[in-house]
């Protein structure tokens, strides 16, 4: 079961950090080679929801995110945990199994405030003692990305910025993502956006992702239904 826990335990749990400037493959070629070979380790990373989608696009969203963590868990040498920043971290975590990610390395970190949030998500990712930092975050601005940035690279973490609904400008990290809803049976399944990609190009991609398996195009329709 993942625990609640405070600055001062992350502080006290210090880990070798990961190497810097690695890059975590997502299994789908073209969207690979759209981000320069793979996503960036130490790096932050924006998760946007698909605007009046409503919570079908948050839950996409937040399934993607969650899908990428468990991703980089996977990735970490170090077996370090994610650690989950956001106002009510009331998760329930065997959900989120369905997403490949391994409750028992899952850190929920409780922020009244979107200052707390970011202070809190900083310092984790300073410190090296995680793999990954999900953070839940609004309007952080360009002075809180660029220092989110530094922290990843710092302590060889990884972050996600989960932001619903993003308000303020676009930040600048590594890249720029924007989560749709798609049908689905079995698998989850996103309508997938690249919107920025440092020294990448943009895209968009049908994706499933979950399981141990991480990401993949969805199945071909057999040709009867296609026809």
């Amino acid at each position: 079961m993942p625990e609640i826990t405070t600055l001062a335990a992350l502080r006290h749990a210090i880990a070798p950090p990961a190497s810097a400037g690695g890059r975590l493959r997502l299994g789908l070629p073209d969207l690979d080679a759209a981000l320069g070979g793979g996503l960036l380790l130490a790096g932050a990373h924006e998760v946007l929801a698909e605007p009046g989608a409503g919570e079908a696009a948050l839950g996409a969203a937040t399934g993607f995110a969650v899908c990428l963590a468990a991703s980089l868990l996977r990735q970490d040498g170090a077996g370090r945990p994610l650690l989950w920043v956001g106002s009510r971290p009331d998760l329930y975590p065997l959900g989120l199994c369905a997403y490949g990610l391994n409750p028992a390395l899952l850190l929920l970190a409780a922020a009244p405030d979107q200052r707390e949030a970011l202070h809190t998500a900083e310092t984790a990712l300073r410190s090296g003692a995680v793999a990954a930092v999900l953070a839940e975050l609004v309007a952080p601005d360009a002075v809180a990305a660029r220092r989110l940035m530094l922290a990843c690279q710092r302590g060889g973490a990884t972050a996600l910025i989960l932001r619903h609904p993003p308000r303020g400008a676009p930040l600048t990290l590594a890249t720029r993502w924007l989560i749709g809803p798609a049908p689905c049976q079995g698998r989850p399944r996103w309508q997938v956006t690249l919107i920025r990609a440092q020294g990448g190009r943009p895209g968009s991609w049908l994706m499933e992702g979950g399981s141990d398996i991480g990401f993949s195009p969805p199945p071909a329709m057999p040709e009867a239904l296609a026809g």
